[in-house]
C-alpha cells in the first residue's frame, strides 16, 4: 500500500498514524473522536499517539486545514 502510494521506505504505516492523529489534535479535535477513529480500545493508546509539535510544524497543519 505504501509503494503504491509512493511514500517513502523509512515511513511507515504507524507513522502515517501518528502523524494523522497529532495533526488532528493539533486542530482542536477531541481525543475520545480520536480514539474511535484510530480504533484504540484503551485510550492511553491514543495518548500515545499525540505528539508534541513546534509552532511552526502546527501552522503548516493549520494552513493544509485551510486550503481543503
Amino acid at each position: 500500500m505504501c509503494k503504491g502510494a509512493k511514500v517513502p521506505e523509512n515511513i511507515g504505516l504507524m507513522d502515517l498514524r501518528v502523524g494523522g492523529v497529532t495533526e488532528a489534535k493539533n486542530l482542536g479535535a477531541y481525543t475520545r473522536k480520536l480514539q474511535d477513529f484510530a480504533q484504540h480500545g484503551n485510550i492511553s493508546t491514543t495518548s500515545k499517539y499525540m505528539k508534541d509539535r513546534r509552532p511552526s510544524e502546527n501552522k503548516v497543519a493549520e494552513l493544509r486545514q485551510a486550503k481543503s
